[in-house]
């Protein structure tokens, strides 16, 4: 006889109303213009190699695994069968998976995780930036600086408070896609997809949810590319 009792669980969660789904028609209009003003220029290449987080501490290390595949790194080592390709199961050069699946990772350990992969990161912690200069970091990640048109050359991820956004939950890791110069929003590509989808967020916003304290490092959060 099956159970009556149902465990209590969620299916997504509805995006405030300060952010603007990307799936929506304004979502859409913004960015269509964004796209042809030539800033989602790693939109494509991130969306190509996105992934969702499988496990709910997962969302540092699936936001560096789109970031190494998106980036092209070759892991130099096997994923499944013949296939060399990054996926969780691969970063575990500086936290063994069994406690970054109950703890997640912190800025530090998302930094040596990149490192150790072959990637060359640069980080500034919320207190050490201005709005300007995280809009600057956005606008220099999602324009196509050296005009080649097909490879990407860098990922900007950002470590943020999520109460900052209206979201339910805290610290999160995600990368940015796109922005949209006359409204000032950047595109977060949310890794935990089964709670939020994509969605514009206004650059001032995300600036204010990076000077959030991280209580295991007790620095602010962080952009990094």
């Amino acid at each position: 006889k099956m159970s009556t009792q149902v465990k209590k669980s969620f299916y997504k969660r509805k995006l405030p109303d300060n952010l603007i789904a990307l799936s929506s028609k304004r979502g859409k209009e913004i960015f269509k213009e964004s796209l042809l003003d030539g800033t989602a220029f790693p939109f494509l290449k991130l969306m190509s190699n996105f992934s969702t987080q499988n496990e709910p501490a997962y969302c540092g290390l699936t936001t560096l695994v789109v970031a190494l595949n998106s980036l092209n790194v070759d892991p130099g080592r096997n994923w499944k069968g013949v296939w060399r390709f990054y996926s969780e199961e691969l970063l575990d050069c500086c936290s063994p998976l069994e406690i970054v699946q109950k703890q997640g990772i912190n800025i530090p350990e998302f930094v040596c995780l990149a490192n150790c992969n072959g990637l060359e990161s640069k980080l500034t912690y919320g207190e050490d930036c201005t709005v300007d200069d995280v809009r600057n970091a956005v606008i220099s990640t999602c324009v196509d600086e050296e005009n080649d048109g097909d490879e990407v050359k860098k990922v900007l991820v950002i470590s943020y408070n999520r109460k900052k956004l209206k979201q339910t939950g805290s610290g999160h890791f995600s990368p940015i896609a796109a922005y949209h110069r006359g409204l000032d929003l950047a595109l977060i590509i949310d890794v935990a997809r089964f709670k939020y989808e994509p969605h514009w967020t206004p650059i001032s916003t995300i600036y204010e949810s990076l000077l959030d304290l991280d209580s295991s490092t007790q620095k602010s959060r962080f952009v990094i590319n």
